[in-house]
């Protein structure tokens, strides 16, 4: 009988580890969308941008391990475009095969493959000293809305702050040529190297993988519009509010959502919401801190009028995360008897098929 129960609670123990795993990648893309919203809701719009020209989220994984860099010493010739220039580098210097170059920039093989034949004829000769000073990412060219000057300039223009005049020096071009090439780059809107700037520094501030973060961007975005309430904010600090108190106060400041908004998503009166939030600044002044957590609650459950937000958090955290009641009064800074209490209640409002576990005394 003994061991029954020690190889009852070493399967429970090995479950658990495997839905934590499970739910890391989780866990990080709504840390990710909680923690960082303000910036993240810009982004989502830039990236909704981006993705309706075709390029898969699957596709950032490429373009954020990508690390050459071409040296903007190749364009000092008066005989190659811009984009010669660039193929017949990434061939004779680099030594990549025509079909990756195509991939790069993100042109047809045989359109690649014209165009270095043409740059040979014109420049024979590989190029002299490289000079990376001033250079370009390979990623720059991931963006398909934009021509490959129109990049290069709104690039050097924008990274290194270069003049009109000196990128004309560079590029070999006349400097009201290249003031419209920015100027037609602009009325497009945000290239993906820029949006590549605050998306890097998401993910060096959560030491995210090139690998994982595609996936834990996608849905960190996802989870914007569909909000979700880190039981993070369930602390020593707010355990003299009630439930509904720290919902409201953490929609109202940390999310910014309207009254109305709110009162829409608990189903309450907006009164009622108007009134939760009076009685927890008065109990708590400043704003709730909110932390990395490894539990959530979609706000769209709340939308069941029948249930109580505690009975809600009790409920969700007993039969989604599987925690036992000790774990979860903990969770919550509430007694646990008080805990089985309200998961009991919440039962007998909507009966399932799973008997209410016993209370064990401490």
């Amino acid at each position: 009988m003994l061991g029954d129960r020690k190889e009852a609670k070493k399967r429970t123990r090995a479950s658990s580890k495997a839905a934590k795993h499970a739910f890391s990648l989780e866990h990080a893309a709504l840390n990710l969308s909680v923690l960082e919203r303000k910036k993240l809701q810009p982004l989502k719009q830039e990236l909704e941008a981006v993705l309706k020209q075709g390029l898969d989220f699957s596709a950032f994984s490429a373009i954020l391990a990508e690390k050459r860099e071409i040296p903007l010493s190749i364009f000092d010739n008066d005989v190659l475009s811009v984009f010669e220039a660039i193929v017949k580098y990434l061939h004779d210097s680099l030594n990549l095969r025509f079909s990756a170059i195509a991939q790069i920039l993100q042109k047809s093989q045989k359109n690649v493959w014209l165009t270095y034949r043409n740059a040979k004829q014109k420049h024979p000769k590989p190029f002299g000293r490289e000079d990376f000073q001033f250079s370009l990412p390979c990623s720059l060219f991931a963006d398909a809305r934009f021509t490959i000057l129109e990049l290069v300039v709104a690039y050097l223009r924008k990274t290194y702050s270069l003049s009109y005049n000196e990128l004309a020096h560079f590029l070999h071009r006349d400097p009201k040529v290249l003031a419209t090439i920015y100027s037609h780059y602009q009325k497009k809107g945000h290239a993906l190297f820029e949006i590549l700037g605050t998306v890097r520094s998401l993910q060096e501030k959560y030491h995210i993988s090139d690998k994982t973060f595609p996936a834990v961007l996608q849905e960190a975005l996802q989870a914007i519009e569909h909000p979700v309430i880190p039981l993070s904010i369930f602390t020593k600090d707010t355990k003299d509010l009630g439930a509904t108190e720290i919902v409201v106060k953490y929609l109202r400041e940390h999310l910014e959502f309207s009254f109305s908004q709110i009162a829409e998503h608990l189903r309450k009166s907006e009164r009622n919401v108007r009134t939760s939030y009076t009685h927890a600044k008065q109990k708590q002044v400043g704003t709730i801190q909110v932390e990395e957590s490894d539990f959530f609650l979609p706000l769209a459950n709340l939308q069941d009028s029948k249930f109580t937000v505690i009975e809600h958090l009790v409920v969700h955290l007993r039969e989604h995360y599987q925690l036992r009641f000790s774990e979860i009064a903990r969770l919550l800074e509430r007694n646990e008897r008080t805990i089985w209490t309200v998961y009991a209640r919440a039962r007998r409002k909507a009966p399932s098929s799973d008997q209410i576990p016993e209370m064990k005394k401490p």
